[in-house]
């Protein structure tokens, strides 16, 4: 099947902590998404609701968990874990209004739909695909200084995926579409040196918490790629190309004011350009 935008996905890297103190990046988890930013902040508008799940297959009964985390409507920060119940629908008790967080705690046998609960019918704000576990959002619980404080500056890592395999994708590019509050800058991994001469895909550099700013074997230079004109080219040497199956690790690093609300610290939406081979 020829490559489509929709072969680009936002997935996460395999250490992505909820303090600052355990190793942020490593390599790519393709069974964790980038959580959708477009739908899973502000549920059901300022009044927040329960998540209801349900999967397409009666097998998912009993041996699947799914962790809920996110902020309650008064800022709090809720986590709660409910099992599946196969085609039954099964919601949260928590009362969500930014969801940032489900993992399933093993693979479900059919896809396994996340909605707003709705009495009339739920509202559907994405599913997980048979052979993967969720999707999450970057610096989890991470929390700024008190107003008159110091900065917080923090680094996680992301990565996108053309999970075509059979069809590679050229001239592409990362662009940030949306950064509410412009906190975030982005640049993309490379290892032995930083540039485009050093660039790479399929990268698994860590650093050491996400208090800690990654290195690639030189100094990264983070821009707000905010535009395509702007945009920070892919691929290895900073060529283009993403194979089938190929992934680009972009770092990210938030910039947290002290005061700022917990619940707004990194809501952003990335976007790419790229053209099939």
């Amino acid at each position: 099947m020829a490559f489509a935008g929709t072969d680009i996905v936002a997935y996460l890297a395999a250490s992505r902590p909820e303090n600052n103190s355990d190793a942020s990046g490593g390599a790519i988890d393709a069974t964790m998404r980038l959580i959708d930013r477009t739908v899973a902040f502000d549920i059901n508008g300022a009044s927040g609701d329960k998540i209801d799940l349900v999967s397409s297959s009666a097998s998912d009964n009993s041996g699947v968990t799914a962790t809920l985390e996110g902020y309650a409507v008064d800022g709090t920060w809720i986590s709660e874990a409910r099992t599946l119940n196969g085609t039954g629908h099964v919601q949260s008790v928590a009362t969500f209004h930014h969801l940032l967080r489900i993992e399933l705690s093993a693979n479900a046998i059919g896809n396994v739909t996340v909605a707003r609960y709705n009495a009339a019918a739920p509202v559907t704000l994405f599913t997980i695909p048979i052979g993967e576990q969720g999707a999450a959002a970057l610096f989890l619980k991470i929390a700024a200084e008190a107003g008159g404080g110091a900065t917080v500056t923090a680094y996680e890592k992301c990565f996108l995926k053309n999970t075509n395999v059979s069809f590679g994708c050229v001239a592409s590019l990362f662009y940030c579409a949306t950064n509410e509050n412009e906190r975030l800058t982005f640049a993309l991994e490379c290892a032995g040196g930083t540039g485009p001469t050093h660039q790479l895909t399929g990268g698994s550099e860590s650093a050491a918490n996400r208090l800690t700013a990654p290195t690639g074997g030189g100094t990264y230079t983070f821009a707000a790629a905010a535009t395509v004109g702007a945009g920070l080219t892919m691929g290895d040497l900073a060529d283009g190309n993403l194979s089938p199956a190929e992934a680009q690790g972009i770092w990210v690093k938030l910039t947290l004011p002290a005061g700022a609300a917990a619940d707004r610290e990194s809501q952003w939406v990335p976007a790419w350009q790229a053209n099939g081979t």
